[in-house]
C-alpha cells in the first residue's frame, strides 16, 4: 500500500525538488508552469469536466502559445506516423463493417446452449482474435446489440455477457501491434527515442498471448458468478412504458385545435411529457412531426412523469381516457436507443439542453441508468456517461440516426446491421492479410496501412463520406495534444525530475521496475483514459530508465511494452477504456460491478507482466 501511495503522489514531488548538483537540470518558471498545467489537465480528465480530446489538445497547445515549446512540435504531432496509421486503420475497420462479415461471424459462432461455460468458451475467443487485427471500439459497438439479443434469446441477463464482451476485445488487442491504440502510440514514441527499440507486428504477442489465455480462462470460469443479474433497459421499457403513459382526447373547446404539435408541446408539455402517438380516424401517427396540426377528437398518447399530470387535468377541452392501449415495439422504426460515451460533450448537461434537439432525431421519452429508469422531470435530468436514452423518431432509423456521432453511440438492433456481402468481405479480408504480411516482412506500419486504405477507397469498399465518418477524430486530436504535452515535459526537464522520483521508488531491479511502471500506468489509465496515461507516463519512465543506468535497446523495449500492456488492460472502471463505457448502459451495470470482476483481472495482467517481461526482454 505504501508503494501504491508513493506512486499516486509521485507527480506532486517536483514542486519541492531542487537540483542536487550543478550538473543536474534545474526547473525554471517554464518547468513549474508545465507541472501546474499537468495538474490541471489530470484534474479535468478525472472530473470529466470536458471531453478528453479537448483537454489534451488544449494542454498541448498552451505551451506552444506561450513559447515554452516551438510551434513545430504541435504540427509534427499531427504529422506523426502513429496518428496517420491509426486513421488508416479506422478506414480498414469501416470496410469490414460495410461488408457485414463481423455480424455474420458473430451469428454463426454464438452457441444456442444454456451451459454457461460453453457459452463463454465459444463466444469470447473468436472476438479476441478479431480485436487483435481490428480496432476494438467499433467492434464492440457492432456486437453489443448482437450479444444482447443472444442473451435474451437464451432467457439470460445481458449483464452476464456484455462486460466479458468488452474485456475479451481488450485482451485480444494486446496481442498485435495494431490491436490497441496504446500499442501503436508506445511503438511510435519508442521509434522516436531509438528506432532499434521499436517492436515488430507480433512481438507484443509474447506477453499478450499469455495475458489473453489466462484472462479468457478467468472470464470463462468466473465471470458469470461475479457479474450481477441486471434488468435489461430495453426489456424493462415495455413494462415501464405502461407506468408512464397517458392517453387524452381533444374536445371541441380545446384552445389549441388547429395549432401544431410543437405549439402544443411548448405550452403544455414543457419537458415533462413526450407526445409519442396521435390516433386519428382509425389511423396512428407515430412520433408525429412538429408541424402536424391537431384536430378535434384526436387521441394523444403522452409519455412522461405522471406526477405532473395536474397541468393537463386543469386544461379545458381535454378528456382523459381510462387506460391507454399503447404498446411500444423496440424493433419499430420509430424507436432509437443511444449510449452516452465517456468522452461525450453531453455528459454533465441536462436533457433540456438545445444540443440534444440538434443531434437527436426525436424527443427523449425515457432515460436509464444502471438498468433503472430515471424518475422525475426528464428536462431536469443531468446526463452521465453510460446513460441510455430512449428516443422516438418519425422516420426510419437508417436515414436519421447520428450513427457516427462522437457524443452518442447508437445501438442498432441486430436485424438492422449490414448483411453479409461475400465478395466485399473476402476482398477486405485479403487486404488485411496483405497488410499484416507486409508489416511482418519489414514494411513500415504507416506505409502498409496507407496502402491498404488506398486500395479499399479506390475499389469503393469505403466511400469518401465513409472515410470521413469512419475515422475517430476525437482520438486523433487526443493523441496529437498528448504528444505535444509529452514533448513539453521533456523540453522543460519536468520528465527528468519526475523520472528521478520514480527511480527512487522502483529502483533498478528489472522485476520491481516493471511492476512499478505497470502499476503507475494502470492506475492513471483507470481515471484519465489509456491514451492520456500512456502519453504522460512514457517520457517520465524513459528518464527513470536512464537514471538507473540501464539504457539498452532491450530495456527500452521491455519498459515500452509494459506501458502499452498497462494502458490496454483497463478493467476496473467503465471510463478507462471506451469499450467499457459502451456496455455500461446496455448491461445496466454499476461502477462497482467493474471493480468486482476487473480488479482480479488487472492483478493477473500485472503479475504476468512482472514475471514474464524481464524474461522475454532481459535487461
Amino acid at each position: 500500500m505504501n508503494v501504491l501511495m508513493r506512486l499516486l503522489f509521485l507527480l506532486f514531488t517536483p514542486i519541492f525538488c531542487f537540483a542536487d548538483s550543478a550538473t543536474e537540470p534545474l526547473l525554471d518558471w517554464r518547468g513549474y508552469f508545465v507541472i501546474a498545467l499537468l495538474f490541471v489537465v489530470m484534474f479535468l480528465l478525472v472530473k470529466e469536466v470536458f471531453p478528453p480530446d479537448l483537454v489534451l489538445l488544449t494542454g498541448g497547445a498552451i505551451p506552444v502559445i506561450i513559447g515554452i515549446v516551438p510551434a513545430k512540435n504541435l504540427l509534427f504531432s499531427f504529422a506523426n506516423e502513429t496518428i496517420v496509421t491509426i486513421a488508416m486503420l479506422f478506414i480498414l475497420v469501416r470496410a469490414f463493417k460495410n461488408s457485414g462479415l463481423i455480424l455474420f461471424l458473430a451469428k454463426k459462432v454464438l452457441p444456442n446452449t444454456k451451459n454457461r461455460i460453453i457459452q463463454m468458451a465459444v463466444s469470447l475467443p473468436p472476438l479476441s482474435f478479431l480485436s487483435a487485427f481490428l480496432n476494438n471500439t467499433p467492434l464492440v459497438m457492432i456486437l453489443t446489440p448482437v450479444y444482447r439479443k443472444w442473451a435474451l434469446s437464451l432467457q439470460e441477463c445481458p449483464s452476464k455477457f456484455l462486460i466479458p464482451l468488452s474485456y475479451a476485445a481488450i485482451l485480444g488487442g494486446t496481442c498485435t501491434l495494431i490491436g490497441t491504440s496504446s500499442n501503436l502510440i508506445v511503438n511510435g514514441l519508442l521509434f522516436n527515442a531509438n528506432s532499434e527499440a521499436a517492436f515488430s507486428f507480433f512481438e507484443v504477442a509474447k506477453i499478450g498471448v499469455p495475458i489473453l489465455i489466462v484472462g479468457l480462462l478467468y472470464l470463462i470460469f468466473f465471470s458469470y458468478r461475479l457479474l450481477p443479474d441486471c434488468k435489461d433497459p430495453r426489456s424493462a421499457l415495455v413494462d415501464d412504458i405502461r407506468k408512464m403513459t397517458v392517453e387524452i382526447k381533444l374536445l371541441n373547446e380545446f384552445s389549441h385545435l388547429g395549432k401544431t404539435v410543437e405549439e402544443f408541446g411548448n405550452d403544455y408539455l414543457q419537458g415533462d411529457f413526450t407526445l409519442v402517438e396521435i390516433k386519428r380516424n382509425n389511423q396512428k401517427l407515430t412520433a408525429p412531426r412538429f408541424k402536424e396540426i391537431l384536430r378535434e377528437n384526436d387521441r394523444l398518447v403522452i409519455v412522461g412523469d405522471l406526477n405532473a399530470l395536474y397541468k393537463l387535468q386543469e386544461t379545458k377541452g381535454i378528456e382523459f381516457e381510462p387506460e391507454s392501449e399503447f404498446q411500444i415495439d423496440p424493433a419499430a422504426a420509430y424507436y432509437s436507443e443511444y449510449v452516452v460515451p465517456s468522452d461525450s460533450t453531453y455528459a454533465g448537461k441536462k436533457l433540456s439542453s438545445p444540443s440534444f434537439r440538434k443531434t437527436l432525431t426525436g424527443p427523449v421519452f425515457a432515460a436509464y441508468r444502471h438498468g433503472e429508469r430515471l424518475e422525475g422531470k426528464l428536462s431536469d435530468i443531468t446526463v452521465k456517461p453510460g446513460d441510455i436514452l430512449m428516443v422516438f423518431s418519425n422516420a426510419p432509423l437508417s436515414s436519421q440516426h447520428p450513427e457516427d456521432s462522437r457524443d452518442l453511440i447508437f445501438l442498432k438492433s441486430s436485424d438492422e446491421l449490414s448483411i453479409l456481402k461475400p465478395k466485399r468481405a473476402i476482398f477486405t479480408f485479403l487486404v488485411l492479410v496483405a497488410m499484416v504480411v507486409a508489416v511482418t516482412l519489414g514494411v513500415s506500419m504507416m506505409i502498409a496501412s496507407m496502402a491498404a486504405a488506398l486500395v479499399l477507397i479506390l475499389t469503393k469498399m469505403v466511400s469518401g463520406a465513409g472515410v470521413v465518418r469512419g475515422i475517430n477524430w476525437s482520438l486523433i486530436l487526443l493523441i496529437a495534444g498528448g504528444l505535444t504535452l509529452s514533448s513539453s515535459l521533456q523540453a522543460t526537464n519536468v520528465a527528468y525530475v519526475l523520472g528521478k522520483g520514480l527511480f527512487e521508488v522502483i529502483g533498478s531491479n528489472p522485476h520491481l521496475m516493471i511492476a512499478g511502471v505497470f502499476l503507475l500506468t494502470t492506475v492513471l489509465t483507470e481515471f484519465i483514459t489509456n491514451t492520456a496515461a500512456v502519453l504522460i507516463v512514457f517520457p517520465i519512465v524513459m528518464e527513470a530508465l536512464g537514471l538507473s543506468g540501464i539504457e539498452s535497446v532491450m530495456a527500452m523495449r521491455a519498459v515500452g511494452i509494459t506501458i502499452a500492456m498497462a494502458g490496454a488492460c483497463s478493467f476496473i472502471t467503465p471510463i478507462g477504456y471506451q469499450t467499457n463505457t459502451i456496455v455500461y448502459g446496455p448491461g445496466g451495470y454499476r461502477f462497482t460491478d467493474y471493480m468486482k470482476i476487473g480488479i482480479p483481472l488487472n492483478l493477473i495482467a500485472w503479475l504476468l507482466c512482472t514475471i514474464l517481461i524481464p524474461i522475454f526482454w532481459p535487461f
